[in-house]
């Protein structure tokens, strides 16, 4: 009896992650603006183009843009709809973060934060930003190491793995 109470307890727990639906984009491109700082040059564009090509056709394409370097903080607070925006912060106690502002279960902006501090080298800078463009394109949330060889999300691969590829298709792959 307490270990059925237990099961159902720990289903109850788990089911809004396991039910919910995904976090997607609705548009058919996304502009990717990227702030950041010159020590970031090359990785986030150099992304963009991985995740254009493992991303499903259902996806939105990302279309990159180089801004003038802003600081996160500089920022204009109100919302960019229909981008990811990219910027660097000079300190914190993150290597990368990702917010993402949704209605519902759609996503409308997302900002990734990348901290120029913790810029170790350009395989970690890499898996960074595909980590945060996980988020920021598919919405899913951090469970850190479970697949470290298969993704950069929850992993440590520098590009997009089998994993990161998966989960794009499941969650942008129109239902049957």
């Amino acid at each position: 009896m307490i270990r059925a109470l237990l099961l159902a307890l720990c289903v109850l727990l788990l089911a809004p992650d396991a039910l919910a639906a995904p976090t997607i984009w609705a548009e058919k491109s996304l502009r990717v603006l990227d702030y950041s700082t010159p020590k970031w040059d090359g990785v986030v564009e150099g992304m963009v183009d991985e995740f254009n090509a493992m991303l499903p056709q259902s996806t939105p394409r990302l279309v990159y843009r180089r801004m003038p370097e802003l600081a996160c903080q500089d920022l204009n607070p109100h919302p960019v709809l229909g981008a990811i925006i990219v910027c660097s912060v000079a300190t914190g106690s993150f290597v990368g973060m990702t917010g993402v502002l949704h209605a519902g279960t759609t996503i409308v902006e997302t900002r990734v934060m990348l901290n120029d501090r913790l810029f170790l080298n350009r395989r970690n800078a890499t898996n960074t930003v595909c980590h945060e463009m996980m988020h920021a394109v598919t919405g899913i949330k951090d469970r850190y190491h479970r697949r470290p060889k298969t993704s950069c999300v929850w992993g440590s691969l520098p590009t997009p793995g089998s994993f990161d590829v998966a989960y794009a298709h499941r969650v942008y792959e129109p239902r049957s």
